[in-house]
C-alpha cells in the first residue's frame, strides 16, 4: 500500500511541472500574439498616415486651369499660355497646373487630376498588396511608389530654355510661339502614367496670348 500511495506521488510531482511548463508556453503564446498585434497595429496606422500625408501634399500643389465652356480651350493664366483648340472631352479631365516663375524663366508644370489620380491609386495598392507584411516591407512598398506620384504631379514641364538634367527629364517637343519663344516641353520616365502621352499630345497645341 505504501509502494501504491509513493507512486501516485511522484506521478503528480511529473505531471503538475509538466501542465506548468504548458500552460506558461501558453500565455507566453498570448502575450507574444498581442504584442505583435499591438505593434502591426500601429505599423498599419503608421503607414496610412504616411500615404494621408502624401496625398494631402499632392492635392494641395496644383491650381485648377481655366477651360472655355465654348472651345474647351484651356488656360494658363499666369504664364499667359492656353493649349489652342484643345479636345473638349480631354479638357473636362480636369488639368492643373503649377506656376514657378514669378521670380525667374519660365518653369510650369501642367498635369491632370487623372494621371494624379492614378498614381495615387498605386500608392494606396502598394500599401493594401502588403497590409499583412511586415511592416518594413509595406513602408517600402509605399515609399517605392513615391517618385512616380512626385514625377506624375509634375506631369509635363514646360521652360523658354533647353534644361540639361541628364537622364531625369526626355524632351517631348519644342515649339515657337507668337510672342517670338520658344517652348520646351520635357517629363521625367520616372511617371508611369498611361495618361501623360495624351497631354503631351495635347500641349504640342499650346500658344502665348
Amino acid at each position: 500500500m505504501k509502494i501504491s500511495i509513493n507512486t501516485k506521488v511522484k506521478k503528480h510531482f511529473v505531471i503538475i511541472p509538466i501542465a506548468l511548463i504548458f500552460f506558461g508556453f501558453v500565455i507566453f503564446q498570448l502575450i507574444y500574439d498581442w504584442h505583435l498585434y499591438r505593434v502591426n497595429s500601429t505599423n498599419v496606422s503608421s503607414q496610412a498616415l504616411i500615404t494621408s500625408y502624401l496625398d494631402s501634399a499632392i492635392n494641395n500643389l496644383d491650381v485648377l486651369a481655366p477651360v472655355d465652356a465654348a472651345t474647351g480651350q484651356v488656360y494658363f493664366p499666369d504664364a499667359r499660355l492656353m493649349i489652342v483648340g484643345a479636345n473638349q472631352k480631354f479638357s473636362l479631365q480636369q488639368i492643373v497646373y503649377l506656376n514657378n516663375s514669378f521670380s525667374g524663366p519660365l518653369d510650369l508644370q501642367v498635369t491632370s487630376k487623372e494621371i494624379i489620380a492614378t498614381a495615387e491609386s498605386k500608392l494606396l495598392n502598394a500599401q493594401g498588396i502588403n497590409y499583412l507584411k511586415n511592416a518594413n516591407v509595406q513602408e517600402a512598398a509605399i515609399l517605392k511608389q513615391v517618385p512616380n506620384l512626385q514625377a506624375c504631379t509634375r506631369g509635363v514641364q514646360l521652360f523658354y530654355a533647353p534644361q540639361n538634367n541628364g537622364s531625369n527629364f526626355q524632351l517631348q517637343f519644342s515649339k515657337k510661339l507668337n510672342n517670338g519663344d520658344t517652348i520646351y516641353a520635357y517629363t521625367e520616365p520616372t511617371c508611369q502614367s498611361p495618361q501623360l502621352q495624351g497631354l503631351v499630345n495635347q500641349l504640342k497645341n499650346i500658344q502665348s496670348y
